[in-house]
């Protein structure tokens, strides 16, 4: 798969209500790394929920792609001639599915899929909350290789201020950018595969919320610490020190990292999808 030839990415970044604006500069940021890559801005599809005017004036970047709303993204799906077809999902989910004007919901868009007469390697990214729910569904069709990729299973998704960047990002999509500008073959078999891409995503992810509980450990430490020298000095009873370090500590370990537990589907294609 050359992502600069016969390939169209399709960014699905909707809701039922205002789109947040942080999963618009989670797409803006992948739109410039696959333009920095050489892809045309006119094999870019953004389906979105939001005004193309408001999404423009906030992502500049974004100028010469194709807008969509999310009503029409099964058929869009449907109607594309390329060989090629990457779907990255950033916006709320649940257990109705990804979150839209109407939910998406797995089997539809599987169907408008593996019904796409065109189509030989699709990749679907899903980073929204509950992506599990799209995973062991049903991804064999002859002469054609589907790959599912969760950023997380029955979870949270997780979005922080992660390599610089200034506003509370979507993990596994940069982690997937980041391979996209410089692939690693994990294997060792001297190809650069979604399977590979996989395998980054899982480790980049996963680490980044490791160094989170790490920081908040130390911060809960550091809190515990200056507490009761802070209570004291200001002659606290024993009794009175240990009530309201029980609620600090209460207050401070309040936030639980979500882990995530990225999942791929269909790990034969994942192999067959080499990135040139």
């Amino acid at each position: 798969m050359n992502i600069c030839r016969n390939t169209k990415f399709l960014f699905v970044v909707t809701s039922s209500g205002k789109v947040e604006d942080r999963f618009l500069y989670d797409a803006e940021l992948f739109v410039r790394i696959i333009q920095s890559k050489g892809v045309n801005p006119s094999d870019i599809i953004i389906a979105t929920d939001a005004k193309e005017s408001i999404v423009l004036a906030k992502c500049p970047a974004m100028l010469g792609v194709t807008f969509i709303t999310s009503l029409q993204l099964l058929s869009t799906i449907n109607t594309i001639d390329d060989d090629n077809l990457i779907i990255l999902t950033d916006c709320h989910g649940s257990i109705r599915g990804i979150d839209a004007q109407s939910p998406i919901m797995p089997h539809p868009l599987t169907e408008a899929i593996k019904t796409n007469p065109s189509l030989k390697n699709i990749i679907v990214f899903f980073g929204q909350c509950y992506a599990g729910i799209y995973n062991w569904v049903d991804l064999r069709k002859d002469n054609t290789n589907i790959v599912y990729l969760g950023a997380t299973g029955f979870d949270s998704s997780l979005s922080y201020g992660v390599s610089g960047i200034p506003w509370s990002a979507n993990i596994s999509l940069v982690a997937f950018g980041q391979w996209l500008l410089q692939p690693i073959d994990i294997d060792g078999d001297g190809q650069f595969t979604v399977m590979d891409l996989y395998k980054y995503i899982a480790c980049f992810t996963n680490s980044v919320t490791d160094e989170i509980e790490k920081k908040q450990t130390a911060d809960l430490v550091d809190a515990k610490v200056e507490l009761k020298l802070s209570m004291r000095d200001q002659g606290h009873s024993t009794d009175t020190m240990m009530q309201l370090e029980k609620e600090a500590i209460d207050v401070l370990g309040n936030y639980i990292v979500p882990h995530q537990n990225p999942w791929l589907l269909n790990a034969f294609s994942a192999q067959n999808i080499q990135f040139e």
